[in-house]
């Protein structure tokens, strides 16, 4: 009667697992760096930028497969804010992190891990607008707050950038 039920529970579990998703690395790129997270945001948040603009201007152009593929994009934009926060290795940081010590060091890593944390839950809420956009019925969505955090993240991005100064 246990092994049943162990293999039942273990089985629900298996789609939280099969969805986790990583920051992508590039083609020839080994591992993962701070400056491909930062390309990878550019390319993953300018879909859902792109389907903002385009839905401000003919809401009705756009299809569940566009919205769709926005929260995809948004998902992995934040897989790799997430990864640099969650990063205890240091390997994920900007390479001027190298170039500090002691307490500079210290408050420089703070300020990068509270940056992408900041963009994580910015990119968060970004996904949410697309969701309900597309659980909305297509002849009411309307793209004025998904527009408004697409400027939001650029500005975020733009934090996230002067870290590399």
């Amino acid at each position: 009667m246990r092994f049943p039920l162990l293999a039942a529970l273990l089985l629900s579990l298996f789609p939280l697992f099969a969805g986790a998703t990583e920051c992508p690395k590039g083609d020839n790129e080994a591992t993962l760096t701070f400056s491909r997270v930062m390309r990878n945001f550019g390319r993953f948040t300018g879909i859902a930028d792109s389907v903002a603009v385009n839905g401000m201007q003919n809401p009705a152009a756009i299809r569940n497969s566009d919205i769709q593929n926005a929260i995809d994009k948004l998902d992995l934009a934040a897989t790799c804010a997430s990864a640099v926060v969650h990063d205890s290795s240091g390997s994920l940081l900007p390479l001027k992190a190298g170039d500090l010590r002691g307490p500079e060091h210290d408050a420089y890593v703070k300020l990068v891990r509270d940056t992408m944390q900041d963009f994580e839950d910015g990119l968060e809420a970004y996904q949410g607008v697309y969701q309900d956009l597309l659980a909305a019925p297509p002849a009411i969505r309307t793209f004025e707050k998904a527009k408004t955090w697409a400027d939001e993240i650029d500005a975020r991005a733009t934090r996230a950038h002067a870290l590399l100064q």
